[in-house]
C-alpha cells in the first residue's frame, strides 16, 4: 500500500509554489519584452509625417501602460506575497490589453505574462491553510 502521509507532501509540494519569486520574474520578464516592443513601435510611428492622436492613445493604450501593468504587477508580486492573486489578474488583464497594439510583444511577452499571472494564482503563502482529504 501507499503511505498515505508520504503521499500528501508529495502532492503539496508540487501543486504549490513555495515562493513567488518565480512568477514575478517571469511576469518581469514578459512586460520588460512587451515594452521593448511597445517602444520599437513608437519609434516606427512618431517620427513619421502626419500622425493623429488616435494613433499615439492607442499606442498607449496597447503598448505602454499594459507593459507597464505587467512590470508594476511582477514588482508588487515579489514585495507583497499576500497580494499575489489580485496582481496575477492585473498581470493578466495588461497581457490582454498589450495584445491591442503590440501583439502581444510579439506573442513572447505576452506568453511570459499570462504564464506569470497564472503561477501567481497558484501561490499559496506558507502559513496559508491548504485543504487536505482527512
Amino acid at each position: 500500500m501507499v503511505d498515505r502521509e508520504k503521499a500528501r507532501k508529495i502532492i503539496s509540494y508540487f501543486s504549490v509554489f513555495r515562493r513567488n519569486r518565480d512568477a514575478s520574474i517571469v511576469t518581469i520578464a514578459g512586460g520588460a519584452v512587451t515594452m521593448v516592443v511597445a517602444l520599437v513601435i513608437a519609434d516606427l510611428i512618431l517620427p513619421g509625417g502626419h500622425v493623429s492622436g488616435d494613433e499615439v492613445f492607442l499606442l498607449m493604450i496597447g503598448g505602454i501602460i499594459p507593459a507597464l501593468m505587467e512590470i508594476c504587477g511582477g514588482i508588487g508580486m515579489w514585495l507583497r506575497e499576500d497580494l499575489s492573486r489580485i496582481l496575477g489578474g492585473i498581470v493578466i488583464l495588461g497581457s490582454v490589453l498589450s495584445l491591442l497594439d503590440t501583439e502581444g510583444g510579439l506573442a513572447i511577452g505576452f506568453f511570459l505574462s499570462i504564464f506569470g499571472g497564472v503561477m501567481s494564482f497558484m501561490y499559496h503563502p506558507e502559513g496559508a491553510r491548504i485543504h487536505q482529504d482527512s
